[in-house]
């Protein structure tokens, strides 16, 4: 269907001040030929929730890596020739290595692929029951990324400020995918067992201490992402086409969207928490509101007059929402499991350390614009002269910052940092 209608859908969600016939036609072109992507990484996806569920990690830890390397071989060795068409193209084959690396994981298991059709499958019913709300609830996080980027496509320069926008997100995904979703995903299998077991004081405790610890992970990087913003946007994007111009409409919602990212990242393992204990409506029910709440701030923002900065603002606000009404609805389900005194002094220290990195991490930045300059929007770059220094600079104010936090979050009562300092110690001693 998406194939037969993306020239009507292309135009009807895009079609703005910034993209043309000429544009909006190479778009439905793409869009066709990345068509293959859900049908190949779906079936990667199962394959990975099955080997997951068999608690084997390492070729589900794999797949991403692959998917990422096949879009990089297709940058470096497609592009070149073919330009876009390359990129688009690596995209597709890297789908196609993250199903085939899982294959044989699936193969040690035992499995074979036997096409019944279902027949004799008491689980297909149960399965079918729990998919659709599922389905709705996976598509309304997607549905509001749609919304937010339809609409920064209806301002002057839409196309130029939907790429800097798209830019902003997939540098929120980075810590996202890091440190939330990988947590979530080892998470999840445990957590569905120990419900089937009826292990629910142990399910609570894994829940606690992977919200703690995405909340540990995800406080700083929002406030890294916030203040050093100029300098990582110039480090990984900043050469070529992409000017002072592309880095402020890709900073400016980057703002937006790194306020969202530890309510976005602890999101996960609540959401995966009520599937584990196979209650699909709740997430889903909060998930359309978060559509609609950011379908109602954006539209707010573009009536009065904002910008791509404010859409992604009221992105971060509606997730924002949706993480506090997971928090609250946990808790009618599972009614003693925020009643813990060490998870709030682990929460209160994540604060305590975020809050005082933010203002080293200020104080630095600033100090360090008197001899690099590139280091502020208003600083000249020239990537061939500046690229290294700012590498140097990135890494020392990185390793610094990062003892920082974690060493005051330690001192503050964080058991999650507490145990990953020793941890650190442990590995530099071996």
């Amino acid at each position: 269907m998406l194939w037969v209608f993306a020239p009507t859908i292309t135009v009807w969600l895009y079609a703005g001040p910034g993209f043309d016939a000429e544009l909006l036609g190479l778009t439905t072109a793409l869009i066709r030929l990345f068509l293959f992507s859900p049908l190949l990484l779906g079936l990667g996806g199962l394959a990975m929730a099955v080997i997951n569920a068999h608690e084997r990690f390492a070729l589900p830890a794999l797949a991403p890596a692959i998917y990422n390397l096949g879009i990089i071989a297709g940058a470096v060795v497609l592009a070149p020739s073919i330009g876009i068409w390359g990129l688009a193209w690596g995209v597709v084959f890297g789908a196609l290595f993250y199903l085939l690396l899982q294959l044989p994981g699936l193969w040690q298991l035992g499995m074979r692929l036997q096409l019944t059709h279902g027949r004799d499958m008491v689980e297909l019913g149960t399965i079918a029951g729990q998919m659709a709300p599922r389905v709705f609830g996976q598509a309304a996080s997607h549905i509001s990324i749609v919304i937010t980027a339809v609409l920064t496509a209806q301002l002057a320069q839409g196309a130029e400020r939907l790429a800097g926008l798209e830019y902003a997100y997939q540098l929120m995904l980075l810590p996202y995918g890091i440190f939330s979703l990988s947590l979530s995903t080892v998470a999840f299998p445990r957590l569905a067992r120990l419900f089937a077991e009826g292990s629910h004081d142990e399910l609570i405790q894994r829940v606690r201490r992977t919200f703690s610890t995405i909340l540990l992970l995800t406080m700083p990087s929002a406030v890294v992402l916030i203040i050093l913003g100029v300098p990582i946007v110039r480090l990984l994007l900043q050469r070529g086409e992409f000017d002072t111009q592309s880095l402020m409409y890709t900073v400016v919602p980057l703002f937006g969207y790194a306020t969202a990212l530890p309510a976005f990242a602890c999101s996960e393992i609540l959401i995966r928490t009520f599937y584990a204990m196979q209650e699909t409506r709740t997430p889903v029910l909060i998930g359309l509101f978060q559509v609609m709440a950011n379908l109602a701030l954006s539209s707010l923002v573009l009536w009065l007059g904002g910008g791509v900065g404010l859409l992604a603002l009221a992105f971060s606000i509606a997730n924002n929402l949706e993480a506090l009404l997971l928090f609250l609805a946990l808790q009618r389900w599972l009614p003693a499991i925020w009643r813990d005194a060490m998870l709030w002094r682990s929460i209160r220290a994540t604060v305590i350390a975020t809050a005082l990195l933010a203002v080293l991490l200020w104080a630095t930045l600033h100090g360090s614009v008197i001899w690099l300059p590139f280091l502020s929007a208003q600083g000249l770059y020239a990537w061939q002269q500046h690229l290294f220094p700012l590498v140097i600079w990135l890494i020392l104010v990185g390793l610094l910052g990062g003892a920082f936090y974690l060493a005051l979050a330690a001192l503050a009562g964080s058991n999650d940092a507490r145990a990953l300092w020793h941890k650190l110690i442990s590995i530099r001693t071996e």
